[in-house]
């Protein structure tokens, strides 16, 4: 209120007089003026003015205020290289808080625009809006909008201590920030007390949605096959099964199992090797003889070996877990807590080696066969990759305190709202294992004969044909990346050690940023606030 008070017409103090013979001047006034029954036009030369709500020139010097006590800023009128007067304003915000700072001065704001990136008062200075610049020889109202701020972060007080500033009637803007995940803070006060704002808008863009998480393709190391085993096609060589699949996946990475060595008279054949490191490698085929007496045609073939077991699958990579939807004060900003990655797959089990095939001959006769060996078993396939967690959406917050202090008055807060998680990436698939190689044939002898009735006969013998090895196990699926959690929207969120005091503010919040839709883990809950870890709102 003014410092000194403005008479009514005599008339009316007479009237107020007589018919409340006590009564409060300034509030009957103030009452009159605000019902447009009273201008107040009167002024005196010898008053105090600072800037009031009622924008009236008390000292007659043709301002709401005292123009010795500030620099005036005019950004359609104004040049930087001006002295800051009423008749020759500085332009930009951001050089004049510098030079009224050194000067101890406060800034008069004519109505317009200052978009200024990266707006930061870190000397004490109080602002004050609604003027209407050089056009409008400086006249002082409601409807002279004083709009500040620049990008993500509108506008930054920091490091006043208890200054004591005060900012009033304008109003605080902040952009949607380009940077994915990143926050749209309109006002952000740090390590500040003693923070006046009166009558000021303050409006927070929108959170930038979080970027999507990668997906790894498939593990380009696959499961290497098996050995095939060992045809026989002599009498010389002794049946040898197929060699182990090995694979390279670092470490953890599981064989194949050998194939069995197929059967001869001495020594039987063998089963085929276990895979790593549980699958079953296949049976042996038994040696077989038979007796050739009457027959015209005989034949003798040997038992086969068995197959070996495929191998188990790896098993799927534990997935990421969600960003919380809430983020966390770091660095003197707001920043968003994203998804975590998903973990690799495990490596697919090897598969069994095929048993060696059975030897068989025709007793009596000289006719004999040795069996094939198995084949070897395939390797496991390599773990599927863990997907990368998706980017937590970017916060709206009209105002942030941060180690600070901050009083209220008659001022509106608004946050557009949070932006989107960033879905979870998909686990990448694992490998196929290794194919198991196929058993050997065994040897088939022949020879013509006569049998017990001096009859001429054909006596065959065939080795039991090795088993097959077992298939790999297919590498796991990575893990999916965890979704990045939706943007919060608070209007006045309180740091560790900040507090808060305000009177008839109103907060209208934007809807909260919904979370990443991906595959991976989600947690649905994102913070809404009004007032975020402030203490109670003033009554």
């Amino acid at each position: 209120m003014l410092e000194t008070k403005k008479p009514f017409a005599a008339g009316l103090v007479l009237a107020l007089l007589a018919a409340a013979g006590c009564y409060n001047f300034d509030a009957v006034f103030d009452d009159c003026v605000k019902a447009g029954r009273c201008q107040p036009t009167d002024c005196d030369p010898a008053a105090v003015d600072p800037p009031d709500d009622l924008f009236h020139d008390a000292n007659c010097d043709g301002v709401d205020g005292m123009p010795g006590d500030a620099l005036f800023v005019d950004p359609a009128a104004g040049q930087d290289s001006n002295p800051g007067t009423r008749e020759a304003p500085l332009k930009h915000l951001s050089f004049a808080l510098k030079l009224a700072a050194n000067q101890g001065k406060a800034l008069y704001l004519a109505r317009g625009t200052y978009d200024e990136a990266e707006l930061r008062m870190d000397k004490p200075v109080s602002l004050y809006g609604g003027y209407s610049g050089v056009d409008g020889n400086w006249k002082r109202g409601a409807d002279h909008t004083t709009q500040i701020g620049g990008g993500g972060i509108g506008f930054t007080v920091s490091g006043l201590g208890d200054a004591g500033v005060v900012i009033e009637w304008v109003r605080i803007g902040s952009a949607t920030s380009t940077v994915p995940g990143a926050p749209s803070i309109g006002l952000r006060v740090m390590d500040s007390s003693g923070v006046h704002l009166r009558h000021v808008q303050v409006e927070a863009g929108a959170g930038s949605a979080g970027l999507r998480g990668d997906s790894p393709g498939t593990n380009p190391q696959g499961g290497a096959d098996g050995g095939v085993g060992q045809s026989i096609n002599d009498t010389s060589t002794t049946p040898a099964g197929g060699t182990r699949g090995v694979s390279s996946c670092g470490a953890g990475s599981y064989r194949g199992g050998k194939g069995g060595q197929g059967g001869t008279f001495d020594p039987p054949a063998t089963v085929g090797e276990a895979g790593e490191p549980s699958a079953s490698g296949g049976g042996a085929g038994t040696n077989a003889w038979k007796d050739c007496t009457v027959e015209t045609t005989c034949e003798c073939i040997g038992v086969p070996g068995d197959d070996g077991q495929p191998g188990a699958a790896g098993t799927a990579g534990k997935e990421g877990t969600a960003g919380n939807g809430t983020g966390v004060l770091k660095d003197d900003t707001w920043v968003a807590e994203s998804g975590t990655d998903g973990e690799p797959g495990t490596v697919g089990s090897g598969g069994g080696g095929g048993g060696g095939g059975g030897y068989c001959r025709a007793h009596g006769f000289t006719a004999e066969s040795k069996g094939g060996g198995g084949g070897g078993g395939g390797a496991g396939g390599c773990p599927g990759l863990g997907a990368k967690g998706g980017q937590g959406g970017g916060a709206s917050i009209a105002v942030l305190l941060i180690r600070g202090h901050v009083e209220l008055e008659s001022c509106t807060l608004k946050t557009t709202g949070g932006g989107q998680g960033g879905p979870g990436g998909q686990g990448g698939p694992g490998s196929a294992g290794g194919q198991g190689g196929a058993g050997g044939q065994g040897l088939t002898s022949e020879k013509d004969s006569v049998n017990n009735n001096n009859q001429a006969m054909r006596v065959r013998s065939t080795g039991g044909k090795g088993g097959k090895g077992g298939k790999g196990g297919d590498g796991g699926r990575g893990g999916h990346g965890g979704n990045g959690g939706g943007g919060p929207s608070v209007g006045v969120w309180c740091g560790s050690g900040s507090t808060l005091a305000q009177k008839g503010t109103f907060v209208t919040r934007g809807p909260a940023g919904k979370p990443g839709d991906g595959p991976g883990a989600t947690l649905h809950e994102v913070l809404q606030e009004a007032f975020y870890q402030c203490p109670p709102a003033a009554p």
